[in-house]
């Protein structure tokens, strides 16, 4: 008991001295990797070995389960759903990893399914169901995701 609040203290002052803001009622297992700079809103979820890059914005009530790999300067907007597992219950063997890439902004209420990259400076509208690979510098939309059109590079966001 007491070597487990001596752990959560620590953890407190390591993402308080890195700049990690965990607002309340979010929930950070303690097997997550999170950067520096870090913003985790209300509500969210954030599983075992979860890897958020630093400068990322997560959303209030985002859930991200275990698998998910999210990169430096990111926007994971409110409600988003990440998956691990296409047919629920599966044993761990079968969930799939998913990656987003640096500077990807995926907008409210998305669903991004597993096993799928979605690329650097990527744009994912509101709503959306992510079903497979989203190339770099484009923007999607839909359900399921479809192109919408491509973009030109952006300045990496910072918080």
């Amino acid at each position: 008991m007491v070597l487990r609040i001596i752990n959560r203290i620590a953890r407190w002052y390591d993402f308080k001295r890195r700049g990690i803001k965990v607002w309340p009622g979010a929930y950070v297992y303690p097997t997550a990797v999170i950067g520096s700079r870090v913003s985790i809103g209300r509500n969210a979820e954030i599983g075992n070995n979860v890897v958020i890059g630093p400068d990322t914005r997560i959303g209030h009530g985002a859930f991200i389960p275990e698998g998910v790999t999210i990169g430096k300067g990111v926007f994971v907007g409110p409600f988003c759903c990440f998956t691990n597992d296409n047919l629920p219950p599966s044993p761990k063997s079968k969930w799939r990893k998913t990656f987003v890439m640096n500077d990807a902004a995926i907008g409210a209420g998305c669903v991004i399914k597993p096993g799928v990259v979605i690329h650097t400076n990527v744009t994912v509208g509101c709503g959306s169901v992510v079903t497979k690979d989203i190339p770099e510098s484009e923007v999607w939309a839909g359900n399921p995701a479809t192109q919408l059109k491509n973009q030109p590079q952006r300045i990496a966001r910072g918080i």
